[in-house]
């Protein structure tokens, strides 16, 4: 990137925006967080504080008068299309939290905006951009594992109620579901990446406690339409697990997402990669 950083402006301070998106911009040199939006004034002053942070307002369309090149948004999930279109129709790109929205049509709404409004649209889906994943799909792309036979995206966690306590998070009219929006939409990305285009899915799953409201595990089997089955399991029940595996017709790639490394080994020979470091802000 040439000349000036990007001037960004968050709207949303909560947990993602504390851990994840504001701490990530700082660390950038290609761009500088100017101004900040919350409803809530104390969230305002600890996030104003904590980063130093200059501008804050409790309206994000008075911060849409400050100029800015890029927008992160990490609002409760019910709002990203409404903010979403908000921002999008000042002229100014978009970084919204996942998911890009709650219905299919509030998405194809936004979409169709950013396409209108001739700005960037992007949904932070920042685990395919993971060092040891980034190398898993090099080899992938240049022929090192043949075509795709199957892989497994698994995550096994614990329920996030250390991550946040809002209300709206464990509400799923506006979260828009549970785990698989939460975390699996994560591992869905991924088996995309690899596999392409999806024909078919068949999936199981729901509130196993029987005391969530939402879904807490979820298994489903997808078909890509140029080959090959990719298998999504996510979990708030089961032992703890971050992997994806993708098996060949020429070899194998696994990515343990917890300790950032891949092993790849095909019929001849294997490699471990331990210096795929976990990149800065990762959530």
């Amino acid at each position: 990137m040439s000349g000036e950083p990007l001037r960004v402006g968050v709207i949303g301070c909560g947990p993602i925006a504390e851990r994840g998106h504001i701490p990530g911009i700082i660390k950038s040199k290609e761009a500088r967080v100017v101004a900040v939006a919350d409803l809530d004034t104390k969230v305002l002053e600890k996030t104003s504080k904590k980063f130093g942070i200059a501008k804050t307002f409790t309206d994000y369309h008075q911060m849409l008068e400050e100029k800015l090149d890029l927008v992160h948004i990490c609002v409760p999930n019910h709002l990203h299309s409404k903010v979403a279109i908000d921002v999008m129709t000042r002229g100014v790109h978009v970084l919204v939290e996942k998911p890009l929205a709650t219905s299919v049509h509030e998405a194809e709404q936004m979409v169709k905006t950013a396409a209108d409004q001739k700005v960037k649209l992007c949904e932070a889906k920042q685990w395919r951009y993971v060092p040891a994943v980034q190398r898993g799909y090099d080899i992938y792309k240049n022929g090192k594992l043949g075509r795709i036979v199957s892989m497994l995206a698994q995550w096994h966690t614990d329920i996030p109620l250390t991550w946040s306590h809002a209300q709206w998070y464990y509400n799923p009219e506006k979260s828009g579901g549970g785990i698989v929006s939460d975390i699996g939409i994560h591992m869905l990305d991924l088996l995309l990446l690899f596999g392409g285009p999806v024909n078919h899915v068949s999936a199981s799953g729901g509130d196993y406690t029987g005391t969530m409201g939402f879904d807490t595990s979820v298994q489903a089997l997808l078909q890509f339409s140029g080959g090959g089955t990719g298998i999504l399991d996510v979990s708030w029940l089961a032992p703890y697990s971050k992997i994806l595996d993708i098996v060949g017709t020429g070899g194998i790639a696994t990515v343990d997402m917890q300790y950032y490394s891949l092993l790849h080994a095909t019929k001849t020979s294997s490699t471990l990669c331990r210096d795929c470091t976990r990149p800065s802000s990762m959530t």
